[in-house]
């Protein structure tokens, strides 16, 4: 359908991709993940295997008060979904 997934929270100890597989298997071709709360420099430091994935942050929150206060951006001369999903999908 053209969607994009993307493994969540993979800087968590508990419930992700990398707590259960111990790595993000190549197969699955992903080219983003996402992290929770985590510095993305202190993570990539810790796993250098992912310096290729792009990185977007979310809080993972489950109760408002826990909702990060971030600004997101992404290389693109327009700013559209179309160049949005192409960021997300490494192109």
């Amino acid at each position: 359908m053209g969607g994009i997934a993307i493994p969540a929270h993979v800087d968590r100890k508990s419930y992700s991709v990398i707590s259960n597989l111990g790595s993000i298997p190549e197969c699955l071709q992903f080219s983003a993940i996402e992290l929770s709360k985590e510095n993305e420099k202190s993570f990539i430091f810790k796993h250098p295997e992912l310096k290729d994935y792009n990185i977007i942050i979310s809080s993972d929150a489950h109760c408002l008060g826990n909702i990060l206060e971030r600004t997101s951006s992404f290389p693109a001369e327009f700013k559209s979904i179309e160049n949005l999903f192409g960021f997300l999908r490494n192109i």
